[in-house]
């Protein structure tokens, strides 16, 4: 659970959504409707990531996935992000890095003397 999906990036939150009755931990949970998660991040954590390309995904058990999960809204002056899930798992918040980043192409220098 180390490496973040694609060509994204952790944006330092990650959280675990459990579901007990009477002590008992119902493991994989799932809601008949979607329940609206509303998390609040910090941006000074985000660095050069954007806040508008935050994205959830949760742990499937073997790869981080985001089926089932959809944002409603990213809201940057509250810094809060709104989604819902359909189930419970770990999460986490991800972001695409920045377009602007440069990105260099080595080529070897050929002569003929």
């Amino acid at each position: 659970m180390t490496q973040p999906p694609e060509t994204f990036t952790w944006a330092s939150m990650v959280f675990h959504l459990s579901f007990f009755v009477n002590g008992t931990d119902l493991g994989h949970y799932e809601f008949p409707q979607p329940l609206t998660l509303v998390i609040a991040y910090d941006p000074a954590l985000l660095g050069e990531l954007s806040e508008q390309l935050l994205t959830p995904y949760y742990w499937n058990g073997t790869a981080w996935a985001k089926d089932g999960l959809s944002i409603t809204h990213i809201d940057m002056t509250a810094h809060r992000i709104t989604f819902q899930v359909w189930h419970l798992s770990e999460f986490a918040i991800f972001a695409k890095p920045p377009l602007n980043t440069p990105s260099y192409l080595y080529f070897p220098v050929v002569t003929n003397r």
